[in-house]
């Protein structure tokens, strides 16, 4: 009994050294590190495709195949096709005509999206990557707070653009 009392303090001690870091680790610091560790590949990313991107003032191609895609909608269902939709919900879809000259017409797109933000950013992606024919052109978020919950959901903006040469 006595030995007991003896190594009370040193065995407290010991799981206080031990069990302290890690309960803490695992209830307010896990979901920070792999924030962090999310945010360090795609500041990666964006590195790489700074480093790809032409430079300024150089020449670059338009992808130009005719096939309009914003002003009925395929746009969105490409999108949910491709599965870059996946945990985002689509609140609004604009297409309007932006300009017209020579019979060549800018289409553009104002897609409303509501979701975590790892997901617009692919969704962003596969608008780049995979249509080549659309063109981000303008990206805005915002925090809304939820009146019944009260917890902030992320609006996002984007406007997409596409060169066409179909009449409406």
């Amino acid at each position: 009994m006595k030995g007991n009392r003896n190594y009370r303090g040193l065995i407290s001690l010991a799981g206080l050294l031990i069990l302290a870091p890690v309960i803490t680790y695992r209830l307010t610091l896990s979901d920070t590190v792999g924030m962090w560790s999310s945010a360090r590949k795609l500041r990666g990313e964006i590195e790489n495709r700074l480093a790809a991107a032409p430079a300024e003032g150089q020449v670059v191609a338009v992808v130009f195949d005719g096939k309009d895609v914003i002003q009925n909608g395929e746009l969105i269902t490409e999108l949910e096709r491709l599965g870059a939709l996946k945990g985002l919900s689509v609140e609004r879809y604009v297409p309007t005509t932006a300009e017209e000259s020579r019979g060549l017409h800018i289409r553009t797109a104002e897609i409303g999206l509501n979701g975590p933000y790892e997901q617009v950013l692919r969704a962003i992606r596969v608008i780049e990557e995979r249509m080549p024919a659309c063109k981000v052109s303008s990206v805005t978020f915002r925090g809304v707070r939820a009146r019944q919950t009260g917890a902030v959901h992320l609006q996002t903006t984007i406007i997409v653009q596409q060169l066409t040469d179909k009449q409406i």
